[in-house]
């Protein structure tokens, strides 16, 4: 896993760890299911799942950006082929965007 390789004593925090220091982090998940499965009480419960990588890149000085999420990407959950392609395509065209913005 990446957080194993990368998240290292000396590497990434320490007092010889800065190499992820003001480096951008960009998380972007696929989920088969609707999104509004994953919402209680007016809160996405992914961002509470998420809250572990956003201390981690905090504490690594490192610039969380906003996370992207495709919801409904599975047959098995309804969708068609053809309509995941779509919402794939819209997905990565999110992905490049953000990268074009925090490219600097």
């Amino acid at each position: 896993m990446w957080f194993d390789s990368v998240f290292t004593y000396k590497f990434a925090y320490g007092s010889q760890g800065d190499k992820l220091k003001g480096k951008k982090l960009l998380v972007s998940l696929t989920v088969g299911q609707p999104e509004k499965n994953f919402y209680a009480d007016n809160d996405n419960t992914i961002n509470h799942f998420l809250q572990s990588v956003r201390k981690s890149a905090m504490y690594t000085q490192m610039n969380y950006l906003e996370l992207i999420i495709l919801y409904g990407v599975s047959t098995v959950s309804g969708y068609t082929r053809d309509a995941i392609i779509q919402k794939s395509l819209q997905h990565s065209q999110q992905l490049q965007k953000q990268i074009l913005i925090h490219a600097h």
